[in-house]
């Protein structure tokens, strides 16, 4: 698999130490696009990243707008104060199946055996 590239989309402290974890991976690229400025969509374009990590608690209605022109980007978003990540858009990496969401109502378990942290 090539060099993934993973955009963040604000400037908290909770998107920024993600980041900052995620540039010591082999194969991972971060980038930093502000969805506040002019040129976000021209960025988002020409850097053509495949995930983009934003803060819930900081997301404004303008920036939920500009990403929905990109439909194909994994859109990831964090809430620390809820403990909780949310897949927002994007293809699943897998088709998921009846047997998948039941899985996942009966244990609580996201696909992957990732739980919420309690």
């Amino acid at each position: 698999m090539g060099m993934r590239r993973v955009a963040l989309c604000t400037d908290s402290v909770a998107v920024s130490s993600i980041g900052a974890s995620l540039e010591h991976l082999t194969g991972v690229e971060v980038l930093r696009i502000d969805l506040r400025s002019k040129d976000a969509a021209r960025r988002l374009d020409h850097l053509c990243p495949d995930v983009a990590i934003i803060d819930l608690c900081a997301l404004r209605p303008e920036s939920i707008a500009l990403l929905r022109r990109f439909p194909d980007l994994l859109l990831i978003g964090v809430d620390l104060a809820r403990d909780e990540l949310v897949v927002l858009s994007g293809t699943p990496a897998c088709p998921l199946t009846m047997g998948n969401l039941v899985q996942v109502i009966e244990t609580g378990c996201v696909i992957g055996g990732r739980k919420k942290l309690e």
